[in-house]
Parts: C-alpha cells; structure tokens; sequence
C-alpha cells in the first residue's frame, strides 16, 4: 500500500477567505493499475479547512484533479 497525504495548502479559490486548517478526514483507499502484475492500494487523506467568519467546512475538489491532469 502507498500512502499519500494531501499537502496543508489552502485552495487558491479559497486563499483571500481567513481560513483555519483542520483535522484531516478519514483516509479514502484507492485501488489503483497494477505494477508489475500486483495489486496497488493507494490510502489517500485530504485536508480539511474552516471558514473562520462562518464555520463551513471546505476541501478540495477532488473530482476537478482528473480533468487538471488532462
């Protein structure tokens, strides 16, 4: 299994809004393409940031990443 972690960056859509990093949410596990004929399991944890002003959880939008790497 490879582990990865999200980077404590603030997305730059939210980086004009006074935020407070949080907890990270549970890892999500990710099957992946196999290497070399094994299996591959990603376990990846995301951030997660407070509205300060209003206490709105935001993170970001992991659907967006495919479309970015295209």
């Amino acid at each position: 299994m490879i582990y990865l972690e999200e980077k404590n960056e603030v997305p730059s859509s939210y980086s004009s809004s006074k935020t407070e990093s949080k907890v990270f949410y549970d890892p999500v596990v990710v099957q992946d393409f196999p290497i070399r004929g094994k299996k591959v399991f990603l376990s990846v944890r995301r951030c997660r940031w407070v509205f300060l002003e209003t206490g709105e959880n935001i993170s970001r939008d992991w659907k967006q990443v495919p479309k970015a790497l295209e």
